[in-house]
């Protein structure tokens, strides 16, 4: 069985999750170039949202580097049984 691949949409959600925190790993060495490699991703298909993968990229950039940059808010809606999430 085949893997599934990222799309553009899901990459724009890493990128988007790196920039979030981009000014937070800066902030650890001023002026340093960081670059941030994805070697991986495992996807829950179930229910999946791309912005659940931003959300992610947060989590795992604040474990990495000892960050604590703000976590979205999210908030379930059983209407659409879909999550909302607050990235401001």
């Amino acid at each position: 069985m085949d893997e599934p691949h990222l799309d553009a949409g899901d990459l724009e959600m890493i990128r988007l999750g790196v920039l979030d925190v981009a000014s937070d790993i800066e902030s650890l060495k001023p002026g340093a170039a960081v670059v941030v490699a994805v070697s991986s991703v495992t996807l829950v298909l179930t229910q999946y949202q791309p912005e659940g993968l931003r959300a992610a990229v947060i989590g795992w950039i604040n474990k990495h580097f000892g960050l604590s940059h703000p976590m979205p808010e999210v908030v379930y809606i059983s209407a659409s049984d879909r999550c909302d999430f607050n990235f401001s």
